[in-house]
């Protein structure tokens, strides 16, 4: 008890005698900072979507569409890392699309269900399938596939096309 005692008076003194006294800065303006952008360009990574358009290539605005599914099969061919192919299947959802309206797509190849997370893409292609090639959609894209679909997906059915990691040599590819 003698002890505590003692503590409490030590500790009280020294809390009501301090030997620092108070200190302020000699001015207290805010500091910012700014720089304009000189060079170079800003890319918007993509996203995978789906969008109706009409004859004349504008979207159709009333036909939402929708990337259901996107699963990718083995045909278990035993081909090595950086050869194998992959069975893709992709499902899309909108209204039936009237004459002259076509389904355009972009997608991320590595989201599929079922594609090995080690795929290769420096060399990757994609043969058409029921894939309709986007004009000037390039091989080095991928992952990113940008295609059109057959109006018959418009309903839900699987439109099928093949993912290749070595393209060389390759015959059928909607990509350059």
């Amino acid at each position: 008890m003698a002890v505590a005692a003692a503590t409490c008076l030590l500790l009280g003194g020294l809390a009501g005698s301090s030997a620092v006294g108070t200190t302020s800065a000699a001015w207290t303006n805010d500091a910012w900072a700014s720089a304009a952008a000189s060079t170079g360009t800003w890319v918007t990574a993509p996203t995978s979507s789906c969008v109706v358009l009409n004859a004349a290539g504008n979207p159709v605005t009333s036909k939402p569409c929708t990337i259901t599914s996107l699963r990718a099969v083995d045909n278990n061919d035993g081909s090595p890392v950086g050869q194998r192919r992959a069975h893709m299947y992709l499902r899309l959802s909108t209204a039936p699309l009237a004459s002259g309206e076509t389904l355009r797509f972009t997608v991320d190849l590595r989201t599929a269900t079922g594609l090995p997370s080690n795929w290769v893409w420096s060399n990757a292609g994609v043969t058409a399938g029921n894939l309709i090639a986007s004009p000037g959609f390039a091989c080095s894209s991928l992952p990113w596939l940008t295609a059109f679909a057959p109006s018959w997906a418009s309903g839900g059915a699987d439109v099928y096309f093949v993912l290749l990691e070595n393209r060389t040599g390759q015959s059928g590819l909607i990509c350059s």
